[in-house]
């Protein structure tokens, strides 16, 4: 009883701060507060990552997802990722909603290109064949708090802002969105992006400056990490410990300081909000001493908020970082103030285990040991270590078990490298990040399944 108590509080919470945040994104469109910052953005990339996160969900029902993208599209337009990337979760989840069973197609066409050749029209469209909506809600469809409901009168889960949101900032990058749809049939939304600047490669002259993130190492190199909260010092470890960095831990700005004088580490990743001494004075303190005021300090935040934001930038800081804390994310700040070694992919090195290895034409990778045999060893690893351990995150559903768990998976998928692995751990992780306990209760009863496809 209180587990479905915990549940429902949970589910509650989730639901208000969803509406919250849209509610704070309409009321910033409208009151004309809504930075949009133009970039280079690598469009293939975006929606690569797309099919990855609604992968899972995707395969509860009895629907498939195409994403198809125009080979004559350059390579980087310039636009807001975060707000494109907004858009796109919107109305492909939307798709995904909706759509019991049947096809999602997402296109990306090139239109036409402007006669100096430096802007170009391009459309985007997702397409569904799920419960499609009548003619008179489509005349409302973009209106507030506007929700759709079946012809049994089961109302979708929402807040009703999401496509609201999406028109303003499709608008706001020279975007028109139509919608055409069929009760029973399904829906199609197309964004039509006029007057974009693009690039066929972004920063060419530091084209051979390109670094594989994923693929350095920091050799040497010590980090003090400083937050009050213990288990976000444990990820941030795991990130670290798996590029070769010796931690340091500090509970506080008081105790940061004091080691930062003592053994001077090469870089500190400093939270901002912590009991003593927050990380603001503790900054303050090691970039007016002479001695270690050279140390890069990185600052951890959890809010997004552009005031705060700002106020970071203008503090002594050398870097941002925003939390939840992503791997990748984290190595690329590092990189920018530590000196780090690229690992050379070598064509020898452990190919990617996937669910198509043949048994009966083993491919030799390092050290003569193949391909079955590095799968096998992973599986038994999964069996042996990884399924006790799943059943008791199951059990309890205590969070930070939860988030050394899939800590632990993401490690063993980059030592595998297995792509299987390397997705389910991105979607825990994505759950966790939004704080969607029932998609992360529900993804984690995947865990025997893709022990399974991994068997073959």
């Amino acid at each position: 009883k209180e587990k479905n108590y915990i549940n429902a509080i949970n589910s509650s919470g989730r639901s208000l701060l969803s509406i919250i945040n849209d509610i704070l994104d309409l009321s910033k469109i409208e009151a004309g507060k809504m930075d949009i910052n133009l970039e280079p953005v690598n469009i293939k990339n975006i929606f690569n990552e797309l099919e990855k996160v609604f992968s899972l969900k995707i395969q509860e029902k009895s629907i498939k997802m195409l994403i198809d993208i125009d080979t004559a599209l350059p390579d980087y337009l310039v636009l807001d990722e975060t707000r494109l990337r907004q858009i796109m979760f919107n109305l492909i989840g939307n798709s995904v909603k909706f759509t019991q069973n049947g096809l999602i197609v997402v296109s990306i066409q090139k239109m036409s290109e402007s006669q100096n050749g430096k802007t170009l029209e391009f459309k985007i469209s997702i397409s569904d064949t799920g419960i499609g909506m009548t003619k008179d809600f489509l005349n409302h469809l973009f209106e507030p708090f506007k929700q759709f409901e079946d012809n049994d009168c089961k109302k979708f889960q929402g807040t009703g802002l999401g496509l609201s949101i999406t028109k303003r900032l499709a608008e706001m990058m020279n975007g028109d969105i139509t919608v055409e749809s069929e009760l029973g049939k399904g829906t199609t939304f197309e964004i039509l992006f006029q007057n974009i600047a693009f690039q066929d490669n972004c920063i060419e002259s530091h084209k051979n400056d390109i670094i594989d993130i994923k693929n350095i190492s920091f050799t040497n190199s010590t980090i003090l990490v400083v937050d009050d909260i213990k288990m976000n010092r444990i990820v941030a470890k795991e990130y670290l410990r798996l590029s070769g960095i010796e931690i340091a831990e500090a509970e506080d700005g008081e105790k940061a300081v004091s080691y930062a004088k003592q053994y001077k580490p090469d870089a500190i990743l400093m939270d901002i909000r912590m009991p003593n001494m927050d990380g603001y004075e503790a900054t303050k303190l090691i970039k007016t001493n002479p001695d270690i005021k050279h140390i890069p300090v990185i600052a951890l935040t959890a809010s997004v908020l552009e005031d705060d934001i700002l106020l970071l930038k203008k503090a002594p800081f050398d870097d941002i970082l925003t939390k939840p804390i992503k791997h990748s994310k984290l190595l690329e700040v590092l990189s920018r103030h530590l000196s780090f070694k690229q690992n050379i992919k070598h064509d020898n090195s452990i190919p990617d285990i996937k669910l198509n290895s043949s048994p009966e034409s083993p491919k030799k990778i390092d050290n003569n040991v193949t391909l079955e045999h590095k799968s096998s060893e992973l599986i038994s690893c999964l069996e042996k270590n990884f399924l006790t351990k799943w059943q008791e995150v199951v059990q309890r559903q205590y969070v930070p078990d939860i988030e050394k768990f899939i800590l632990e998976i993401k490690a063993l998928a980059e030592e595998y490298h297995s792509f299987l692995l390397a997705d389910f751990s991105d979607k825990l992780a994505l759950d966790m990040d939004l704080f969607d306990i029932e998609n992360l209760k529900k993804s984690l009863m995947h865990f025997p399944d893709l022990i399974n496809k991994l068997k073959g």
